[in-house]
């Protein structure tokens, strides 16, 4: 294996198209579905390639993250994945450090183009602040109980109000200068973003505390004090079962709201076709591998399925213009 195939390799690839096609996802799937369903018809405003370095800002940061994440975790990894260390065997560790810093400053500077351009200099906070948070969380956060979960899942639910941000206020204010009713659907189009950030928080934690089970014997030699190191196997089982409830719930109402919107029985059909495929069947299946799982390769499995979920998930969003057209 070449340098360059572990570098890609380290940033982890299909992670970061996840990232992307949320992003996109939100855009041309959720708020544009919205305009539809309202019959409002002011084109989407912001424009697609300052959208595309607000995607790439995330990206960046991510591919960041994943970096610093495997440099810190040398020892651990050697344990819990011996056949994956790349750091220090196919790449060295001084350019997995200094590509780290490259992609962080590169994301900073589009934020602040990003946030100059909309005015709007509190934006610049995010990516610095993920870019820190990543940081502490290779360095310190993911030995701790919860912290190191919940920090990610923040992380990850960050990413669709994101690519809210540059579009709700600029659809708000035309709709408001052109004499529109824009105050139910500005409202309408922020609970979306809500709801999926919720959606990627839940659904995160629950991988991040699959992965801890996946990785317990590494991290409990290093001294961490992850979830299921602290809290024993029965009781992260029935944390699991708090979070699966949660999901399910969320799924159940936004399945409900969707449902009662679509007027073509064919799309009803459509939609639990993908619900019931996408979502619920990989979802379902996790909580039956986890729950019966007592060694690495359920819990691996697991966090597979919790992934599919969320890609599910997302494709829901992609295809709202189709539900509600």
């Amino acid at each position: 294996m070449t340098a360059l195939v572990a570098f890609f390799k380290l940033l982890r690839p299909i992670n970061l198209l996840i990232i992307a096609f949320t992003m996109y996802a939100m855009r041309w799937g959720v708020l544009y579905g919205l305009l539809e369903k309202k019959q409002y018809y002011p084109a989407l405003q912001y424009s697609e390639w300052k959208f595309a370095l607000a995607v790439l800002m995330m990206v960046l940061l991510a591919g960041a993250g994943n970096l610093i994440n495997d440099y810190f975790d040398v020892r651990v990894d050697r344990v819990n994945k011996p056949n994956r260390v790349l750091v220090g065997r196919q790449i060295k560790r001084r350019v997995v450090i200094v590509a780290h810093h490259a992609l962080n400053i590169i994301a900073t500077l589009i934020g602040l183009y990003l946030a100059y351009d909309l005015q709007y200099w509190p934006l610049v906070i995010v990516p610095i602040g993920i870019a820190a948070m990543l940081w502490y969380y290779s360095l310190k956060l993911k030995k701790k109980v919860f912290t190191g979960n919940f920090s990610i899942a923040l992380i990850v639910a960050i990413v669709p109000l994101w690519a809210g941000i540059f579009e709700i206020p600029k659809i708000s204010q035309l709709l408001h200068l052109t004499g529109g009713s824009e105050d139910n659907l500005h409202n309408e189009m922020w609970i979306w973003m809500l709801g999926y950030s919720i959606f990627a928080f839940l659904l995160t934690l629950l991988r991040e505390v699959f992965k801890d089970l996946e990785d317990i014997e590494g991290d409990s030699k290093e001294g961490f004090k992850t979830i299921p190191i602290a809290w024993g196997l029965k009781r992260t089982k029935i944390y699991i079962g708090i979070l699966f409830f949660a999901v399910l719930t969320m799924i159940l109402v936004s399945t409900y709201y969707i449902l009662t919107a679509l007027t073509s029985a064919e799309w009803r059909t459509i939609f639990i076709t993908v619900l019931t495929i996408g979502v619920l069947i990989p979802l379902i299946m996790s909580w039956r591998v986890i729950y019966k799982a007592a060694e690495k390769d359920g819990f691996g499995k697991a966090s597979r399925l919790a992934k599919l979920t969320m890609a599910g998930g997302i494709l829901i969003g992609a295809l709202l213009p189709f539900w509600f057209h």
